[in-house]
């Protein structure tokens, strides 16, 4: 799935989440591989850094995160990815903090950087979070098709535990066939909407969906509500 995202840092106020990415001070690619891979214990030949981001200059934060995908062969061969958040300046991080796993990684090292997301937004007015965007495809020899899965998710940190939890996220998948066109089914969605004052309150997901009526396409579109409860968001 897909996201445009916006976010409320005030009672009113209705923001993209595009104004709040900070990459251009990101964490050099190269240094950032070679502590993840120090960390995750895997091989610097296998890390490979899809995107950096930074905090918002209103959080005041030193440091930096990566979105770092491991491809070494285990897990029964299927790559990971993971948030990383590092201690330092920004252009010369000094040591990880944290690591988490996340449940999609894109499968082929061709398409490991494609439709990749990563940048910082704000959670309500005092916090901030870790928008993730990934992709990954499978051919489906069964029903002679390509499958897509989209993963949307947002990592957020406090100051007791520097660890990314996951507070939201939604895989939406797609399905193509040439050859059995019934069987098609379909999800993209716009980023998330965060709606609150000083702590989020709602997250609304717009999607297009579509699904067969026999050889022909339906096409609805769908806005999904989430409620922030206690530390996430969960489905309305």
């Amino acid at each position: 799935m897909g996201f445009r995202g916006f976010l409320c840092v005030g009672a009113a106020a209705l923001v993209s989440v595009a104004g709040f990415s900070a990459t251009a001070a990101a964490a050099p690619k190269s240094g950032a591989a070679a502590l993840s891979a120090a960390y995750l214990g895997a091989s610097a030949r296998d890390v490979a850094v899809l995107a950096t981001a930074v905090p918002q200059s209103r959080e005041g934060m030193a440091g930096s995160a990566a979105l770092v995908r491991v491809d070494d062969g285990s897990d029964g061969g299927n790559p990971a990815c993971h948030v990383v958040a590092f201690a330092g300046r920004p252009s010369a991080p000094i040591k990880v903090e944290a690591a988490t796993r996340l449940s999609t990684c894109p499968r082929f090292e061709k398409d490991k950087s494609k439709g990749v997301r990563f940048e910082r937004i704000a959670l309500g007015a005092r916090r901030g979070a870790w928008l993730v965007r990934l992709e990954t495809a499978r051919v489906d020899s069964i029903a002679k098709g390509i499958e897509t899965q989209t993963l949307w998710a947002l990592l957020a940190s406090n100051a007791q535990d520097p660890t990314p939890q996951q507070v939201w996220e939604r895989a939406s998948t797609t399905f193509k066939s040439r050859e059995d066109p019934r069987l098609n089914q379909a999800e993209q969605c716009e980023a998330p909407v965060v709606r609150g004052g000083s702590a989020p309150e709602v997250l609304e997901l717009p999607c297009e969906t579509e699904t067969m009526l026999g050889t022909l396409p339906k096409r609805q579109r769908q806005v999904f509500r989430y409620l922030w409860e206690g530390d996430r968001f969960r489905a309305e």
